[in-house]
């Protein structure tokens, strides 16, 4: 994830890997989980790099990234993003 901290409102972008091949993974946002997109892996369950925008009503603080795999929904990545 780049950056890993800033504003609402700022553009950040996520890739991961160790998710099912050819799956729809969700981008979750915070706690409430707020729904950002998705991405789609490719052969190895890996996807590359994807936009997304810290969400205007996120709680000033660490937040968490989550990204879930719906082939394989225990497939889940998380990682810390601190809103300024």
């Amino acid at each position: 994830m780049s950056p890993n901290f800033g504003p609402p409102g700022k553009p950040f972008t996520v890739s991961g890997n160790g998710y099912a091949a050819f799956d729809t993974i969700k981008i979750y946002f915070g706690n409430p989980r707020t729904l950002l997109g998705t991405a789609t892996t490719d052969g190895t369950g890996s996807f590359s790099t994807v936009a997304f925008t810290v969400p205007t009503n996120a709680a000033v603080g660490v937040n968490r990234v989550e990204g879930t795999g719906t082939i394989v929904p225990e497939a889940s990545n998380k990682a810390p993003f601190r809103v300024e």
